[in-house]
């Protein structure tokens, strides 16, 4: 049973190490201190009991927080969960420079809430993320890459680019700043040994782009990209990879479209483009492999394919794991059918905040809500999940753990009562 968070960490702005992105941004593993205290990153947070919890429930068959693990789209229980190398190395560290955001783009906290939706501080401070890099450092450990990302825009903190150029020197680890392109550009970008940059670029023109991307400037994020290209070029460095990241809406996924924004790519200097499905609200329906390739480094990647299960298939897979012989192996399997049907529901989804949520203890109401509202679509989705958690619950059962089971049960119970009370 395999998690990313196995071999990673997702560090936030505030000190906050959150069980990664999506729903698992509901489970704290760890508070670091942010007021001036020491502290040792290695010993206590990495390998804190929040980590360890997450580690040992992989390696023992189980999820460690069934009611998060099973929408979150890292959770694969069928492979296994790879805790080689965690004394000497980290495989990634997720950093949120800041949770502030200069745009305030459709799917994403609103603007208006982005001051009270978590606890200050709003900006890593430099103290805190240096001494993590020294402790990792200390431990003799390395950091395979590390990536500027999370729920705010990284290039809003004043010392980023420093903050990247100290990684570097402490860890050489291969580094990626995710950005929405809004920022002024600065030959530190360049120079700070940057291994990539990701440039969330959603649009051909000024309308198209600000569609999703409210507050934004294309020009901005055109005028960033020349600039790191022209730098490159005048100094022969040969980072960071410039990739434009280019989510399809159904406002701005016509072949014209595509086509174009692979052709100014081209003309830029861009070494990748990457085509990314959503299942956000104004979601494409336009099939990515039928996207015309014309730049050299174009790939895709289909986010509504993780998260839309074919119903004979899951009737298939559920018959063959029920049918499974050895209980763990069982386990195993109808957590992967589980796992298919809760995530199904992620695409009816519009805010992050709610998707953050569904990772919580409302799961059950949203779930039904959402069935009562499009019967087609979710009501065969219940039908499925009961008869699959029931036997998950007796797989737990007869593999000797009745508190894992216990999860299960109560989930159902609640699902009952709550398809009962139906009008």
């Amino acid at each position: 049973m395999y998690c990313r968070m196995n071999r990673g960490v997702y560090m936030r702005a505030n000190g906050e190490l959150a069980c990664y992105c999506g729903p698992g941004e509901e489970v704290v593993l760890g508070r670091m201190p942010v007021d001036g205290r020491a502290f040792d990153f290695v010993p206590d947070f990495y390998r804190n009991a929040g980590h360890a919890r997450v580690r040992e429930a992989m390696a023992s068959g189980l999820p460690p927080h069934p009611g998060v693990c099973l929408k979150c789209i890292y959770f694969e229980p069928l492979l296994p969960p790879r805790l080689e190398a965690l004394d000497s190395e980290i495989e990634w560290m997720h950093l949120e420079a800041t949770s502030n955001c200069n745009l305030d783009c459709r799917f994403c906290i609103p603007r208006a809430e982005r001051a009270t939706f978590r606890t200050p501080p709003h900006f890593l401070p430099f103290g805190v993320y240096a001494s993590v890099l020294d402790s990792i450092a200390r431990a003799g450990m390395s950091v395979r890459w590390m990536y500027f990302s999370g729920r705010g825009e990284p290039t809003l903190h004043p010392r980023l680019w420093e903050m990247v150029a100290l990684a570097k020197k402490r860890l050489g680890t291969d580094f990626l700043v995710n950005t929405n392109g809004n920022a002024r550009y600065d030959d530190a970008i360049v120079d700070s040994g940057l291994d990539k940059i990701k440039i969330a670029i959603d649009g051909v023109d000024q309308q198209a782009y600000a569609h999703y991307r409210r507050g934004g400037r294309l020009d901005n994020l055109l005028a960033l990209t020349r600039g790191i290209a022209a730098r490159r070029a005048a100094t022969g460095a040969t980072s960071p990879r410039i990739i434009w990241q280019y989510i399809l809406f159904a406002h701005n996924d016509s072949p014209r479209e595509l086509e174009t924004i692979q052709r100014m790519a081209l003309d830029l200097g861009v070494d990748e483009v990457l085509f990314k499905s959503t299942f956000s609200a104004d979601l494409s329906t336009f099939p990515l492999a039928d996207i015309p390739r014309v730049h050299p480094g174009m790939r895709t990647l289909d986010l509504i394919a993780m998260v839309s299960p074919d119903l004979d298939d899951l009737d298939r897979r559920l018959a063959g794991a029920r049918a499974e012989a050895d209980p763990v192996r069982r386990l195993e399997s109808l957590l992967h059918v589980a796992k298919s049907v809760f995530r199904a529901f992620i695409l009816g989804i519009e805010r992050k905040q709610l998707y953050n949520a569904f990772g919580g203890g409302g799961d059950v109401a949203m779930m039904t809500a959402m069935a009562r509202r499009h019967p087609e679509e979710y009501g065969p989705l219940l039908e499925r999940l009961g008869p699959c958690l029931e036997a998950v619950a007796g797989a737990c059962h007869e593999a000797g753990r009745p508190g894992a089971a216990r999860w299960y049960e109560d989930f159902l119970a609640t699902l009952a009562a709550k398809e009962a009370a139906r009008p």
